[in-house]
């Protein structure tokens, strides 16, 4: 008999703690995150991705054939405008000015030959009228006298156009000289060096590039290149807002706006989607590196008073989104009507009311909530 009442009270206690295990709440233990409701703006936005850039480059490049004696800068230098970048071998470019010059000068005292030879034949031919009309000379001696005049006038002619052609090249030679010595043509940031002291640089010509040298880049004229779906395009327009998140600050926006969107399509390496880039002029520049990643949000419609809630608060359950609405530590299940989002944040047009407080997190305990249950939240 005493072992039939043991049997009995086991399974009682067994019954009990069954019934209890299955009767608890599967969330009583989880501490929800809650998020009160509050108008604020909220930005319809486009999602995009790119580099930072420069808009104004300048590279560099030898108009002249030379040897490169000195470097006055590195890459990263910051330079003013016609501050010395670099200079070439000017050994033969002096040589050519000075023949070129010593050609100019002989060609000017030849001139002034040629005009006392033109003064000369002149003041004869003059002697030969007055002899002509005293009938002491000839026609033909007279004649030769004009001749004279006119052969010493043609040579002082042709002399004078040598001496312009004498002078252009003297002129060549010069500006080859010149452009022996490089200067900073902006006031800006040395980006590479693509010559070092000792090597021979090439003239570009037709065919050919000339040698690489410098490049430059105006730091005023930092944007962001960035890669806009074809999809999203007919929502992209020049002055348009952005905001550019860097690599350096995730979290800080950039403020900037659309300056140019290219006309062609490029392809997407990873899929056969297009894309075209946009540049966007950003407002400043600090933290920013050439070639550093960005992000990009394009904003293409602005709320300035919407209700809205974090994203992670949103769920779905047969075709219908939903929140949890906290009132006293239970839970309602309140269906609700979406508008735009952004990354984070998801506007409300229908179902929620100003400073009420949904629960946001952690997803697993949303995901088995029941309406009516009573729940742990932070702070409560």
């Amino acid at each position: 008999m005493k072992k039939f009442i043991s049997l009995i009270a086991i399974v009682a206690c067994v019954s009990f703690f069954a019934l209890s295990k299955t009767s608890s709440s599967p969330v009583e233990d989880v501490v929800f995150s809650l998020y009160t409701v509050q108008e604020q703006a909220v930005d319809d936005s486009i999602l995009a991705s790119g580099t930072f850039t420069f808009a104004n480059k300048i590279a560099l490049r030898s108009e002249v054939i030379g040897k490169v004696t000195r470097l006055y800068v590195k890459e990263g230098d910051m330079i003013s405008k016609g501050d010395m970048l670099l200079e070439l071998d000017k050994t033969a470019f002096i040589t050519d000015v000075e023949q070129a010059q010593a050609s100019v000068n002989i060609q000017v005292a030849e001139i002034k030959k040629l005009q006392e030879l033109k003064n000369e034949a002149i003041r004869k031919s003059a002697q030969m009228e007055a002899l002509s009309v005293r009938q002491i000379i000839d026609t033909d001696t007279l004649a030769k006298s004009h001749s004279d005049v006119r052969i010493a006038e043609i040579d002082l002619e042709s002399a004078t156009h040598r001496l312009s052609q004498l002078k252009a090249v003297l002129a060549q030679r010069e500006d080859a000289l010149s452009k022996a010595v490089f200067v900073a043509p902006i006031d800006g940031l040395v980006l590479n060096v693509d010559i070092k002291e000792g090597e021979t640089v090439i003239a570009g010509t037709t065919n050919i590039v000339g040698s690489a040298l410098l490049t430059l880049a105006d730091v005023s004229t930092y944007v962001a290149q960035i890669r806009v779906d074809e999809a999203d395009l007919g929502n992209v327009s020049i002055g348009q807002r952005v905001d550019v998140f860097s690599a350096a600050m995730p979290t800080t926006p950039l403020m900037g706006e659309i300056a140019s969107v290219s006309t062609m399509a490029k392809q997407q390496s990873t899929n056969q989607g297009l894309f075209y880039k946009v540049q966007v002029k950003l407002n400043s520049a600090e933290y920013l590196f050439p070639g550093m990643s960005c992000r990009a949000e394009v904003v293409v419609n602005k709320h300035e008073h919407a209700l809205s809630v974090p994203i992670a608060a949103i769920q779905k359950s047969n075709g219908e989104h939903f929140v949890w609405v906290t009132n006293d530590n239970k839970v309602e299940k309140r269906t609700v009507r979406l508008g735009l989002s952004s990354d984070i944040e998801q506007v409300i047009t229908a179902g929620l009311q100003k400073n009420e407080t949904v629960l946001t997190g952690p997803s697993r305990g949303l995901e088995q909530l029941k309406h009516g249950a009573s729940v742990l939240v932070q702070g409560g």
